[in-house]
């Protein structure tokens, strides 16, 4: 049969096991027998809140959950959990040798334990039961090193560690002298005296704190703390009852939330510090309604109904609201046949405290605004008024900002009234369709009037660039002088130049074609005259270029040219078959033969044929004509 283990790793032989190793395996068993019943190990346990297991490894030394005793070690950052295997059944001494305010826990791998509180570092006496860490409830406390008695005093005293006086009954401190004194390092710390059956508690380090500290649920309070500095100033951290009266020999209550101008307002349980903004508001104001005020008169604080303050106010005996920074109407203000005065620079404000009406004021004015109101159908009107005969009415923008008169269903408009106000001429703005937004610069120099699309009015020394004519140019009269009809479409027309000293004017035709007559057409039988009437009229071109007339810009048409240039000819050109007749004489439109004169006919027709002379003519001819 194999060997087995106990639950503490020692090995438990079998009959025929072992053979030659039983001295071996007997000398570990009895070393872990003594570190059950006397082993040591240091255990650190340092860092944040973790579980550490303890182990027991079977035949072999040095488990740490088989020692006896266990020091837990290290600092601690959260709370800590260290277990051994379940179903030990062992005594343990555990110390918490930790430093660190966290708690730590010694407990089984499945069941419960015992806790160190944070800062209880002592060590306790515990057993394993097979199933769960049970404390004894020993304690385990360090023997005094000196305990002396006599008849003058008796001394319990240490060298390192904690005194503990553990009873299992009450503790009795029974003092003969009347006091019982704490100290620390020799140093009185407290004093507990009987006076007549008093009991006197005495700070005795001067201008030291006495203070009552506490739990509250997991929260370390201080629930008393007595300044001795501050002649036993007493600060209590949670609510005092006092269940007589309450006497107060000084001048002033301190709360913590004394808010300036707070009053103590009884809520039937407690009294509160409410600013009076905070108090519930009356919403519809009785004429048995109550107010508090002060009584100058003697008295000091009385209430008032509200009926006696009305009347009060009725009669005058208010001269100003100063007192009030943020006044209220609660009704129309009627000024009673008075003026409102505002000093210079404010005026009236929005609700959000902007300002929307600034008045400046002048020294010694006269002159002002007068606003008026108006019926159904007539316009409110805003007037210049005051001591003067004639003011104006002046409105000003601020910077390069401008007066705008808006529109509304129509375009802004402004009417201007002559002196009786029965007649009106507006001034409108374009409609929005227009889109447009553009600047009318009014006319510099002396007075003047605008021009009028309507309205007949002469203009001198004016520059019109591009201007359109619609039908005709007038004179002075209003009777037509020129008239203008347009073409559809066109490209051509006329460019009149003037001309310096010594230089003609000119009308030329311009235009988009190359080649452009200029068309001078009379009415009816009507003729083209030129010249002045008093003097020859005569007609040239223009430069050293030919004078040419003719009919139908050229079509079946004669020519007459005049060649410009020195000995130039005057050449008469009859269209086709047509002849030359000059003051009822035609002539042939062709050449003769040789020798062929020109003869009449006797009825004004020439043409070439034999001259017909004879000898004696001729020598007559001869000499007549050298």
């Amino acid at each position: 049969m194999a060997s087995s283990f106990s639950t503490l790793g020692i090995e438990l032989i079998a009959t025929g096991e072992a053979s030659g190793l039983w001295g071996d395996k007997t000398n570990v068993n009895l070393q872990m027998f003594q570190e059950i019943t006397s082993g040591y190990v240091a255990k650190s346990i340092a860092g944040s809140a973790a579980t550490t297991a303890l182990s027991i490894t079977n035949a072999t030394t040095g488990s740490d959950a088989r020692q006896a005793v266990i020091e837990l070690t290290g600092t601690i950052t959260g709370n800590q959990i260290v277990t051994v295997p379940d179903s030990l059944e062992k005594v343990y001494i555990v110390k918490n040798a930790t430093s660190g305010s966290h708690t730590v826990q010694f407990k089984t791998a499945s069941g419960t334990g015992v806790t160190f509180a944070a800062t209880e570092k002592t060590s306790k006496l515990v057993f394993a039961d097979g199933t769960n860490i049970v404390d004894t409830g020993f304690a385990l406390g360090v023997a005094a090193d000196d305990i002396s008695t006599g008849d003058a005093a008796v001394t319990i005293a240490t060298s390192t560690g904690d005194i503990t006086i553990d009873s299992p009954a009450d503790i009795v401190l029974d003092a003969d002298g009347a006091n019982v004194t704490f100290k620390d390092g020799g140093t009185s710390i407290l004093d507990i005296a009987n006076s007549s059956s008093d009991v006197e508690l005495t700070v005795s380090v001067a201008d030291k704190n006495f203070k009552i500290k506490g739990t509250d649920d997991s929260s370390a309070i201080t629930a008393l703390d007595i300044d001795m500095a501050l002649a036993g100033k007493a600060t209590f951290n949670g609510d005092v009852v006092v269940g007589g009266d309450l006497t107060v020999t000084g001048d002033d209550i301190v709360m913590g939330t004394n808010t300036s101008g707070n009053l103590l307002i009884a809520d039937g349980t407690n009294f509160n510090s409410i600013a009076v903004g905070d108090l519930s508001e009356i919403s519809s104001v009785a004429s048995d309604d109550v107010l508090m005020a002060v009584d100058t008169s003697g008295g000091g604080l009385k209430k008032i109904t509200r009926s006696n303050l009305v009347s009060g106010l009725a009669a005058g005996t208010m001269s100003n609201v100063v007192d009030d920074t943020s006044p209220q109407l609660g009704g129309n203000l009627d000024t009673n046949s008075f003026n409102i005065a505002f000093d210079d620079a404010h005026g009236i404000n929005d609700e959000n405290g902007n300002e929307q009406i600034i008045f400046q004021t002048t020294s010694s004015a006269v002159n002002q605004f007068d606003i008026t109101n108006a019926a159904t159908g007539n316009a409110p009107k805003l007037s210049s008024t005051g001591g003067d005969s004639n003011i104006d009415l002046e409105i000003e923008a601020k910077g390069t900002g401008h007066v705008t008169v808006r529109g509304n269903d129509n375009s802004g408009a402004i009417q201007f009234n002559c002196e009786q106000n029965t007649h009106g001429q507006i001034l409108k703005a374009q409609p929005h369709s227009a889109a447009v937004t553009n600047e009318l610069l009014l006319p510099d120099g002396s007075n003047s009037t605008l021009v009028s699309l309507v309205a007949t009015q002469t203009l001198t020394n004016k520059t019109l660039t591009s201007p359109k004519i619609g039908t005709a140019l007038l004179d002075t009269n209003g009777n037509e002088l020129a008239k203008v009809t347009a073409t559809s479409s066109a490209v051509n027309e006329f460019t009149i130049a003037n001309a310096a000293t010594g230089n003609d004017p000119t009308l030329s035709a311009t235009g988009g074609d190359s080649n452009i007559d200029i068309a001078i057409k009379p009415k009816g039988t009507g003729e083209t005259v030129v010249g002045t009437g008093a003097a020859d009229a005569t007609i040239t071109s223009s430069g050293a270029h030919n004078l040419i007339l003719d009919t139908n810009s050229g079509t079946n048409s004669g020519v007459i040219t005049i060649v410009d240039g020195a000995n130039g000819n005057i050449t008469i050109t009859p269209n086709g078959s047509g002849n030359i007749v000059l003051d009822g004489l035609t002539f042939p439109n062709a050449d003769g033969s040789a020798d062929q004169a020109l003869v009449t006919d006797g009825s004004g027709t020439l043409s070439f044929g034999a001259a017909g002379i004879t000898t004696g003519k001729a020598i007559a001819m001869a000499i007549v004509f050298g």
